[in-house]
């Protein structure tokens, strides 16, 4: 039996069975036969035959088709049974590119010859056929149908594309082919092959694969499904090629294609733009939105000290990124970024992978969070100065190859341009407006200005003559054109002026001003100052420029300045205080009559000399530099005294006063007026020697009335002790009181430095203490509150206080808490809103309600009334919670006594 497997393509179904028949005959039994039309592509495709045996008509057209079409879509060998072969048949069959023909009817010898033909090429090609595999470009493949995709067999390209060798693959012996395909394209392929076997069609598919060093390829793959002849899916072959060079060639050529759409479009935008931060906004924009970049920005490196890089403009995937890079160009950490560099170095810098760059480490994490993975920065330059950079971020690693580099500084070439056409166009419009605006004053100064502008041609007539000289000279505007200014001169001036003007036609004259008198229309003549100068060279003027300036209002200045010279100088010399007059660095200038007569110098001998080497002062030099340098620092000092020594030798007081001359802020001298105090210091001497006389007789006098009191007091203590009747005891105890509250005032005078005021507090404090001694209270049972502001009074007012005080606080002691019951009494005084407020209280059992303090027969509280009288005060009574009495006063005003 013979095993080829045939199928017979006959239109006539008794040809076909009688070429079945005959076929069979020759010991072939695998054979099948279709008929022309739709179902022969199908049935070929499942039957998968080794021959096709075609029997054609030549005359029909369809049949001739259908061959070609099995011969377009499949490799069989085919086999042409033809009834004739002449020319038109051997034409027509060209098209099919057929080698095999058999004529009708069908010669066993001649198809068994046919057929061993075929079987002979067909070995010759699977010999062939591992050869041609080992030199495929890429992997031949057979494999299963699985979810592994195990290899049955793999051709020697297999190392080549995965870097796995046959051996490891085939059956899965090390590792399936499902594992080298990238994980993110593994569903991919199997929907690509699963819709080619739905289809019994071949599929092609392009992923990734990871080969055994990690590396990531790209592959093209075509293959298909090989089914039985009950259309069972058999196992899959087909041709595995590595295109990743060709992937990367696509990309870089699409990368550069990208480049090239922006540099076009940022051209156009250069040309477009006539604003410096827009057209830097829309560069940035282009290269985000056309060129795909994650971030682009543009920043412009400061000259200061830290170096930084202040952004301008930026687009796309910023999200605060440059506030927190905080960038710099400076050669330290900070400036170790591409952006640092680039402007540093002048030149293009690059980080193709920035998460791996050393030193990019200070800001990778930020990087990374913005999906930033390398960067391109490119200095911009103008005129060869470094004014910045232009920063792009690629969202992939290695996004900048040597050509799309290339076509980026082409860009930062041409921005840097724009940038220096608009800055160039924005400053020579600046320049036009500054000249527009210059011109514009020119032309008002020279129809409003106050002096005599002139131009005068090269044979000296007038050829420009401004509208001042109406109004200054009285000529009506334009009469003078065409004349000599010379017919204008006063005759005695008239030689000087013409022979100054000459040296001016020489260019032997620089511009010295000339004074002469020029006259008016109506006659007269003023004194004018005159400046010329050659601009005959000069294109736009061509002649002499006389600027003719009148000053008549000077000289008459000058005039007064000479009369006020003299009457300062008249002032200066006559004054008989001590004047000398310094410059500002301390060196006399000139001093008058009365410094040189007490000194006993001549004015030679002090000017031109510094102010310290005259050694005539008593104090500490030092001290009137401190003063100098106060008044230069604009400090301001008070006049104060010092010595000085005369020409005897002689200690003078002296009342200085220092005051700055000033030419525009700035101090040009100073004036020193010393006015002679030694006459008052010595009347002030003897005034302090006799004031202290006095001082220490009123120091005496208080002492010698304490010691009377306190005599006074004793002798009332001493008295009080032999008299048996209790009332008369408190009569001479109160007496005694008051007698030393008046003591302790002049006690406080004698021993303080003011003989005329007393601390009142201090008072207060030592007299209630002394109360307390005097009734023999108990502190613990009875409190003192003493709420006092530091006050001083006077003589006349702190003696009837101080009874007031006594007298009040004894009755608390002696009547407010019978049987030596507990409670407290309270001293207030404070200064409120312009007089004196003195609270006394306590809370004790408190004053009859029927009794009248005002006009009673207590001799304490009429003493009491007597003396608020006495210092014009007022009181108040208060009887709620025991009782409080509110004084108010005022000091009373005596005359100081010495």
């Amino acid at each position: 039996m013979i095993s080829n497997r045939i199928i017979i393509v006959e239109n006539n179904t008794i040809s076909a069975n009688e070429i079945r028949v005959a076929i069979e005959y020759l010991g072939y039994e695998d054979i099948r036969v279709v008929y022309f039309g739709k179902e022969v592509l199908k049935e070929l495709n499942l039957f998968n035959p080794d021959i096709v045996l075609i029997s054609i008509n030549v005359d029909k057209i369809n049949e001739i088709e259908t061959a070609n079409k099995i011969k377009q879509n499949f490799e069989f060998p085919i086999i042409y049974l033809i009834d004739k072969c002449d020319e038109k048949f051997i034409e027509k069959s060209l098209l099919t590119e057929t080698d095999y023909y058999i004529l009708k009817p069908l010669n066993g010898t001649a198809f068994n010859n046919t057929i061993n033909i075929i079987n002979k090429k067909l070995n010759e090609n699977k010999e062939m056929l591992p050869k041609l595999m080992d030199n495929l470009p890429g992997m031949a493949y057979h494999c299963k149908n699985d979810q592994n995709w195990t290899m049955e067999f793999v051709s020697s390209g297999c190392y080549a594309l995965t870097g796995y060798k046959e051996s490891n693959i085939i059956l899965n012996k090390k590792i399936s082919y499902n594992s080298i395909i990238h994980p993110e394209d593994r569903s991919k392929v199997k929907k690509a092959v699963d819709k080619g076997l739905n289809k019994k069609k071949s599929y092609e598919i392009t992923y990734r694969i990871i080969t055994a060093n990690n590396k990531i390829k790209y592959v093209w793959e075509q293959g298909r499904g090989i089914f039985s002849e009950k259309n069972e899916l058999l196992f899959l072959e087909g041709l595995i090629l590595d295109i990743t060079q060709h992937k990367k060639t696509e990309k870089k050529l699409k990368r550069y294609n990208r480049a090239l759409r922006v540099i076009s479009e940022c051209n156009q935008v250069l040309v477009r733009s006539n604003n410096e931060t827009e057209l830097l906004k829309q560069i940035c924009n282009v290269l985000v939105d056309m060129g795909q970049y994650i971030f682009a920005w543009i920043g412009f490196a400061e000259d200061n000290k830290e170096k930084s890089v202040t952004p301008i403009v930026h687009s796309g995937k910023e999200n605060g990124y440059l506030e927190i890079a905080n960038l710099s160009w400076a050669n330290n950490k900070r400036g170790s970024s591409t952006v640092g560099k680039s402007i540093r170095t002048g030149k293009t810098t690059i980080f193709n992978n920035m998460l791996e760059e050393p030193n990019f480490s200070i800001w990778r994490d930020e990087a990374h969070k913005r999906g930033y993975e390398s960067v391109i920065s490119l200095p911009l330059k103008i005129n060869s100065n470094i004014i910045g950079m232009l920063a792009i971020y690629s969202s992939e690693t290695d996004a900048f190859d040597t050509e799309e580099v290339k076509l980026l500084e082409e860009l930062a070439y041409d921005l840097s341009y724009g940038v220096n056409a608009l800055r160039t166009k924005k400053e020579n419009e600046k320049i036009q407006k500054s000249l527009k605006e210059s011109e514009e004053r020119f032309r008002k100064l020279i129809q409003n200005s106050s002096d005599l502008i002139r131009i005068l041609d090269k044979e000296g007539r007038i050829i420009f003559d401004s509208p001042s000289s109406a109004r200054i000279l009285g000529y009506p505007e334009g009469s003078l054109l065409g004349k000599s200014p010379l017919d204008f001169i006063h005759p005695d001036d008239y030689d000087k002026v013409k022979t100054d003007l000459q040296q001016v036609f020489d260019y032997t004259n620089p511009g010295i001003p000339t004074e002469f008198r020029i006259r008016k229309a109506n006659g007269a003549y003023i004194p004018v100052e005159s400046v010329s100068q050659n601009l005959t060279n000069v294109p736009s003027i061509n002649g002499i420029v006389v600027t003719t300036h009148p000053i008549k209002e000077r000289k008459e200045m000058e005039d007064a300045l000479r009369k006020s010279e003299k009457r300062y100088r008249t002032l200066f010399e006559a004054d008989p205080n001590y004047n000398i007059l310094l410059d500002a660095n301390g060196v006399i200038l000139d001093v008058n009559d009365a410094t040189i007569n007490v000194l006993g110098l001549s004015k030679e001998n002090m000017v031109g000399k510094h102010f310290t080497e005259l050694k005539i002062f008593e104090d500490n030099i030092n001290f009137y530099r401190e003063r100098f340098h106060k008044i230069s620092s604009e400090k301001i000092i008070k006049p104060f005294e010092s010595m000085l020594l005369d020409k005897y030798g002689n200690i003078r007081h002296i009342y200085i006063q220092i005051s700055p001359i000033r030419d525009n802020k700035n101090i040009s001298f100073f004036l020193i007026i010393a006015i002679d105090i030694t006459e008052q210091k010595e009347f002030e001497n003897a005034l302090k020697n006799s004031v202290k006389e006095k001082e220490v007789l009123v120091q005496e006098i208080h002492h010698r009335v304490k010691n009377n009191m306190q005599i006074i007091s004793s002798l009332l203590n001493l008295q009080s002790r032999y008299v048996e009747d209790d009332e008369a005891v408190d009569v001479l105890k109160e007496s005694q009181n008051r007698v030393k509250s008046m003591a302790m005032i002049h006690e406080k005078l004698y021993q303080s430095e003011d003989l005329t005021n007393i601390n009142f507090k201090e008072y207060i404090i030592s007299l209630i203490s002394n109360l307390f001694y005097s009734y023999n209270i108990d502190k613990n049972k009875i409190k003192k509150i003493i709420d006092i502001e530091e006050i001083k009074l006077n003589m006349e007012t702190a003696i009837p206080c101080g009874l007031i005080i006594s007298e009040l606080i004894s009755n608390s002691l002696k009547y407010a808490f019978p049987n030596r019951i507990g409670g407290q009494i309270t001293v207030f005084l404070k200064f409120i809103e312009e007089e004196y407020v003195l609270t006394i209280s306590d809370n004790g059992i408190g004053l009859s309600d029927e009794l009248d303090f005002k006009n009673t027969d207590s001799l304490g509280l009429q003493l009491v009334n007597s003396l608020i009288n006495q210092i014009d005060g007022e009181i108040e009574l208060n009887k709620n919670h025991g009782t409080t009495f509110i004084i108010r006063f005022k000091e009373l005003k005596y005359a100081k006594r010495l």
